[in-house]
């Protein structure tokens, strides 16, 4: 997800783009935006998630793996 106004959606409602945890779909999101001119004023909740995802280095950031399905909900045990 590399477009601003929809990751802004998304993180309104969640810390990771991928939910929970973080995942292959931040650091893709995060290598997308690295170039790209981020402003607070419009785009508040990316900023604060770019800037969480900057203080993990490159290693780390290749690590995380897709996100993991939610548990508990209807159905679960």
């Amino acid at each position: 997800m590399s477009n601003a106004d929809a990751l802004e959606k998304t993180l309104a409602t969640q810390q990771w783009v991928g939910g929970q945890m973080p995942s292959n779909a931040d650091n893709e999101s995060f290598t997308a935006l690295l170039n790209s001119d981020l402003n607070a004023g419009t785009h508040p909740n990316v900023f604060a998630w770019f800037t969480l995802c900057y203080k993990f280095s490159e290693a780390v950031r290749s690590s995380w793996t897709a996100a993991a399905p939610a548990k508990g909900g209807k159905g679960g045990k």
